[in-house]
């Protein structure tokens, strides 16, 4: 019973100082592992998110080149052949169709309020020197994309307009639309990164051009939006920084549009980019808890099988001492 006792007390101090010591050494372990992984975690994924956001962009801006070098072959035709009213009414009509992402052709007015648009084309220009893409063109010689305004049929565009260079004492403008449709395809369906999700914004006046939610399409970037990310979106867009940044617990990526004044934003929320991350931790602590099971099972082992006999050998070597030579 003696003895019985002399073993139990042994294996609870081995308990009482082995195991806290255990438990608290794998703890920090999985904290220290996970806490590393995450910043790992964090860096590839915003990394990924850059590579994915700039790969949209130069989307973009290939599809806003391509149109404008379209645009501007019209223009440039137009100033080396220095057609008369007539003929420039012809070619106009000639370019009707010819790019589907232009659905009303390049189309041209005159400072007088001549207007030369294809004859099947229902853009409506109104007064002419009141119009945006007019005011915008006579600044450039060059054919350049402006600001995105809302034409007479309530659809977002964003005109290429420019001065034709003739010759004429009739300052001229040339000028073509885009529809955003096809910047809303590429802004909503080339996200490389799975998960991620973008929109565009125009900064001149803090409208979303494009967004996988309609409903906030043509509205505003409001810093009281009810939405934090949206809120904390819109501070870092008005504050003009575009770094890479965790907001609202989603990491958060922009990226400039050459050419116009928009900016793309990307952005993927923690908990998807943390999922790996949490079965790590998972992970490493069932491996702690089973370890720390297998320490109290070896503890126990260690007392019957190898301390528990030093016991009895003790004993004999007392007895032997005393004169006892009859222990085998």
């Amino acid at each position: 019973m003696k003895k019985g006792k002399r073993q139990a007390k042994l294996k609870n101090k081995l308990l009482i100082f082995l195991v806290p010591a255990v438990v608290a050494t794998i703890l920090l372990l999985v904290i220290i592992s996970g806490y590393l992984s995450g910043k790992i975690m964090t860096v590839m994924a915003t990394s990924a998110l850059n590579s994915s956001i700039s790969n949209q962009a130069d989307n973009i801006e290939a599809w806003l080149d391509e149109n404008l070098q379209n645009f501007t072959t019209v223009k440039q035709m137009i100033e080396k052949t220095k057609p008369t009213d007539s003929q420039l009414s012809s070619l106009i009509d000639a370019c009707y169709g010819f790019n589907p992402y232009c659905k009303n052709g390049p189309y041209i007015a005159t400072q007088s309020g001549k207007i030369y648009k294809a004859s099947e084309s229902t853009k409506e220009i109104g007064n002419v020197t009141d119009q945006e893409w007019f005011k915008q063109g006579m600044t450039r010689v060059n054919m350049v994309y402006g600001n995105t305004y809302q034409d007479a049929d309530g659809t977002n565009v964003i005109s290429a307009s420019g001065i034709i260079d003739d010759g004429s004492s009739d300052l001229k403008i040339i000028a073509a639309d885009l529809s955003l449709d096809q910047i809303s395809i590429i802004v909503n369906s080339k996200v490389k990164m799975d998960q991620a999700a973008s929109f565009l914004v125009d900064t001149t006046d803090s409208t979303i051009l494009a967004h996988r939610d309609k409903n906030r399409v043509s509205t505003k970037l409001d810093p009281a939006d009810k939405d934090r990310l949206m809120a904390a979106i819109a501070d870092k867009v008005a504050d003009r920084n575009y770094s890479s940044v965790t907001l609202a617990n989603n990491v958060v990526a922009f990226k400039q549009i050459a050419g116009t004044d928009w900016v793309l934003i990307s952005y993927i929320d923690r908990s998807i980019i943390m999922k790996d991350v949490t079965k790590l931790v998972t992970t490493l602590a069932i491996i702690g808890i089973f370890a720390i099971v297998f320490i109290v099972v070896l503890i126990n082992l260690m007392v019957t099988k190898v301390i528990a006999p030093l016991g009895g050998i003790t004993k004999n070597i007392t007895d032997m001492s005393s004169g006892d030579f009859t222990i085998d």
